[in-house]
């Protein structure tokens, strides 16, 4: 219980990224994919799919990240942004998370609305066990989530720059590197706010 929980207390979101690794990056993909592969999914589905961005193309895809950005935000909110685009470019390299929409056609529930539900917790559950994975190879990372809609169109352009199939759904994207200047823990309810032992 105790490994378990060091490492969760050790996930914090990192933005001051650096480039310096202990592990190649193809050593870090492989942990990576073997870590998704073992995470549960509703009727074992197994719908995710992780894309590991390194060097160019890492840079590019925060390239294309911050030129829609622009276009959509305010001033004061692309501010803030840019804070997240200088530490994410820095890094190491990116995980882009998708689920695919051409396996969920199979699921046995038809509703689009439990689908769409259930697809969003498998994503979660992929999200934190790489979070977790990148924390236990002492490395930093953060949660984001840019350019999301499918039906709209908005993850288009990733896919088009890395030729990913047309059925990927993006869901986020989680720069990661070394610690540089690590981030404080943020504030956590009490124990008996969160859990009721009845």
């Amino acid at each position: 219980m105790t490994a378990f929980l060091d490492l969760a207390t050790k996930r914090l979101s990192q933005y001051h990224l650096g480039s310096k690794a202990e592990h190649s990056i193809e050593e870090i993909a492989q942990y990576l994919a073997e870590v998704a592969n073992q995470a549960p999914s509703a009727m074992n589905i197994q719908a995710s799919r992780l894309v590991v961005l390194q060097g160019e193309d890492h840079k590019k895809f925060w390239e294309l990240i911050k030129d829609t950005q622009k276009n959509v935000l305010s001033e004061d909110m692309f501010d803030w942004f840019m804070g997240v685009y200088n530490g994410a470019v820095s890094g190491l390299g990116t995980v882009l998370f998708f689920e695919d929409r051409a396996v969920y056609e199979n699921f046995p529930n038809p509703n689009p609305t439990a689908r769409e539900k259930i697809k969003m917790r498998n994503s979660a559950i992929i999200q934190y066990g790489t979070w977790l994975a990148l924390t236990d190879l002492g490395y930093g990372a953060s949660m984001q989530h840019n350019n999301l809609g499918f039906e709209e169109g908005y993850d288009r352009p990733v896919r088009e720059l890395f030729d990913l199939p047309d059925t990927w759904e993006m869901t986020a994207q989680m720069p990661f590197g070394s610690i540089e200047t690590p981030d404080e823990s943020k504030e956590k309810i009490s124990l008996e706010t969160q859990l009721r032992l009845l």
